[in-house]
């Protein structure tokens, strides 16, 4: 258990050492995503939504590392109709190495860590809508592994496209759903914070 919170600490103090008096880029980010689970009979996927705050931390000249803190709606819906649909909130943590390709243009690549805060069944029938709190039907804990794209279109504002592909399973009675994103969204830098 040492060596699990020894190792992030150990990572985040050789980036700090190395940057010295370089910039800090921290700022915002939201965006939809298509939304995606394996093997659910009868679901279709869901376009939901996903925010929060990130921090870049250049390492080299073109080479930097993101962190993110991401707020994730996620779930699917019933393919016959809308009647039913699944909605799990996570807590996300994202990090990266990001590469600048050319001027304004990155790409990343890295791992993912997500918390399930809450998960609930929406039952709309017509008539009556009703939600059903069932998180011990899922796991807590999510990982794992994505890679995008983002472009600078002024020094602060930014788009972006990212796929996340699920490795750990969703349900705790099941081995095989899993789920994979596809995220597009636009964020905003604060640029100019010094270590």
């Amino acid at each position: 258990m040492k060596q699990i919170i020894l190792l992030p600490l150990l990572v985040i103090t050789i980036c700090f050492q190395s940057m010295h008096a370089q910039s800090l880029n921290f700022g915002v980010k939201a965006g939809g995503q298509l939304i995606h689970m394996t093997h659910i009979n009868d679901s279709k996927d869901a376009i939901l939504y996903h925010g929060g705050a990130f921090l870049e931390i250049p390492v080299a000249d073109r080479l930097s590392i993101q962190a993110e803190l991401l707020c994730s709606a996620q779930g699917v819906n019933d393919s016959e109709s809308d009647d039913f649909k699944q909605r799990n909130f996570y807590l996300q943590l994202p990090v990266m190495a990001k590469f600048q390709v050319w001027k304004g243009l990155s790409v990343h690549a890295g791992a993912q860590a997500g918390w399930l805060m809450s998960a609930h069944l929406k039952v709309d029938d017509g008539e009556s809508k009703d939600s059903y709190e069932n998180k011990d039907d899922f796991k807590e804990f999510d990982y794992g592994v994505l890679a995008g794209a983002e472009y600078l279109i002024t020094k602060n504002l930014g788009i972006g496209a990212r796929v996340n592909w699920g490795l750990s399973e969703v349900f705790e009675a099941s081995d095989k759903p899993r789920q994979h994103t596809f995220q597009a969204y636009v964020s905003y830098r604060f640029k100019g914070a010094k270590f």
